[in-house]
C-alpha cells in the first residue's frame, strides 16, 4: 500500500493499483508457465500427474492465459 500513499486523485490510485496488479499477474503467469513446462511424472501416479498439470492449467486460465 505504500505505492498509493500520497496519491491525490482516485484515478491515480486506480492506475497505480492496476500497474501493481499487472506486474503481479505477469510474474504469476511466468511462474505457472515454468511449472507447467518443468512438471514431470517421475514417481507420481498417473492420476496425480494429470491433476497436478490440470491444476496449473486451471490457474493459468484464471489469469487469462489461453490455450
Amino acid at each position: 500500500m505504500s505505492q498509493i500513499i500520497g496519491i491525490t486523485t482516485a484515478q491515480s490510485v486506480w492506475n497505480s493499483l492496476e500497474r501493481m496488479s499487472t506486474a503481479i499477474n505477469r510474474a504469476r503467469l511466468m511462474e505457472l508457465r515454468f511449472m507447467l513446462q518443468t512438471t514431470k511424472k517421475g514417481g507420481m501416479k498417473m492420476m496425480d500427474y494429470i491433476l497436478t498439470s490440470q491444476g496449473i492449467i486451471d490457474n493459468l486460465a484464471a489469469i487469462g492465459e489461453n490455450f
